[in-house]
């Protein structure tokens, strides 16, 4: 950046576009020297697609504007990053605690920026100010349904407020009804709730294609039908699928796999048969 040769700047910006965090480390280490023009040029200058960036970077854009008093530089920036896709995006450093304050300030309609904040928030154990942020970013989209689901755990797990925390999963599985993962949480969190076997099975039952896209949920309905005493349908799915070791789920194919064969064994033996089911 002294001497100005693209050849030599060139490769070290594509380095730094394999890893964007990378990127924001640099730029705060920029910062950190009190050299916030040398940060915005850097930023500026990983961007390729202006519609697909991570959006730290059009956050931290315009909080370094913000501190040279570039303050419409920084509303444009701050504007750009409450639209980008916000999937994987989890700011993790305190210094994106300010800039995602500043963004508040300057946008204060911002949900993804409350959103981002209450993520930090609760990934730095602050619980109550997390809770604070998403019930805000509610308040301003009701279309998100990953508010309503980290807001439904915060409730459930930090506050105790249990019934809130079931609807609230209700309505963001509502609104995207293809995430897999919010049905295996919704269903958690109704078994956590005593919900009777019959009702948890017909929620699966309705959702077949989910379940069937993860080895957990379809465990889940294997299980259901076990209580349920359905032990021969429960023997047909374990049999239809190969199942792959997944963290926490140890053993839980195997038990399953012996209750039902026990239990049908058992029929057997009360019939005097002999016969294999």
């Amino acid at each position: 950046m002294l001497t100005k040769d693209e050849t030599i700047l060139l490769p070290i910006l594509d380095l730094c576009k394999v890893n964007v965090q990378s990127v924001v480390e640099y730029a705060l280490d920029f910062v950190q020297a009190g050299l916030y023009e040398e940060a915005i040029q850097l930023l500026e200058k990983t961007i390729d697609d202006p519609q697909m960036v991570y959006p730290m970077i059009y956050y931290a854009l315009g909080y370094f504007n913000a501190c040279i008093g570039q303050n419409n530089q920084a509303k444009a920036y701050y504007d750009k990053a409450r639209i980008m896709d916000p999937t994987y995006c989890f700011p993790n450093r305190l210094e994106e605690i300010v800039i995602l304050q500043d963004a508040i300030l300057h946008n204060n309609d911002d949900a993804k920026a409350y959103y981002y904040l209450g993520n930090l928030w609760y990934g730095k154990r602050q619980h109550q100010d997390a809770v604070d942020c998403w019930e805000q970013a509610i308040q301003l989209d009701q279309q998100f349904p990953t508010v309503f689901r980290n807001l439904a755990l915060a409730y459930y797990n930090r506050m105790g407020r249990k019934e809130e925390a079931v609807a609230l999963l209700e309505k963001a599985f509502a609104l995207d009804e293809t995430d897999a993962r919010l049905l295996m949480e919704l269903h958690q969190l109704y078994k956590k709730q005593g919900y009777n076997y019959a009702e948890r099975l017909m929620l699966l039952d309705r959702y077949a294609d989910l379940v069937v896209s993860r080895d957990d949920l379809f465990l889940e309905r294997i299980t259901l039908f076990n209580l349920l005493g359905r032990y021969q349908e429960a023997r047909q799915l374990l049999a239809s699928r190969q199942f792959k070791p997944w963290e926490g789920g140890e053993g839980k194919v195997s038990r399953q796999y012996t209750i039902c064969h026990l239990e049908l064994a058992k029929e057997r033996l009360k019939a005097n048969d002999p016969k294999e089911p």
